[in-house]
């Protein structure tokens, strides 16, 4: 499988100045979180839901997997939406 395959498939990236647009209908909030982003200043999103995020920036120097992820920001407050079938 082709790396672009395999990143279309397994990663989702949003731009850091949409997760800060408030947004209505069912979101999940993150605070102070610490976020890795790739060189266009966009977060990303394992499996298209899992935000590779942490409140301990120790944290996201380790789950930094992808070779895009190139650095490490704080976010005072992001918010996306999500489906509950997210969650199932």
């Amino acid at each position: 499988m082709s790396r672009a395959v395999d990143d279309e498939r397994n990663w989702k990236r949003v731009p850091i100045a949409e997760l800060a647009e408030p947004k209505a209908g069912l979101c999940m909030v993150r605070l102070n979180a610490w976020w890795a982003v790739d060189a266009q200043d966009r977060v990303f999103f394992f499996r298209r839901h899992s935000p590779q995020c942490n409140d301990n920036r120790a944290v996201v120097e380790r789950i930094k997997t992808h070779p895009d992820m190139v650095g490490i920001v704080q976010i005072p407050v992001a918010m996306w939406r999500v489906s509950p079938s997210d969650f199932a």
